[in-house]
């Protein structure tokens, strides 16, 4: 699993994604969020489709919108929430 949660991250929008996801309590549209994070929209598509994939993002759709929130019953978004001082700053140096 540390493999795993090192991977995720070391991409600086997927740090940035769940720094946001993990802050928020309410579902968040995916360019609002990229608005939110500084990064363009696919950008933050790419960070939460990889999110997904692994089980730490869950996507609802309501209607044209495609919500996303912080899957806290995953098993790494636990590792991740244990690790967050690693969350919290910036895993490359980078912020």
């Amino acid at each position: 699993m540390d493999n795993i949660v090192s991977s995720i991250l070391l991409s600086k929008s997927r740090r940035e994604v769940l720094k946001y996801l993990h802050a928020c309590d309410t579902d968040i549209t995916g360019r609002e969020l990229a608005r939110r994070i500084g990064f363009s929209h696919q950008q933050t598509h790419n960070a939460l489709r990889q999110l997904i994939s692994f089980g730490i993002v869950e996507r609802r759709i309501f209607g044209p919108a495609h919500l996303f929130r912080l899957n806290r019953q995953n098993q790494l978004t636990a590792e991740l929430h244990r690790r967050q001082g690693t969350l919290m700053i910036d895993h490359a140096g980078e912020i």
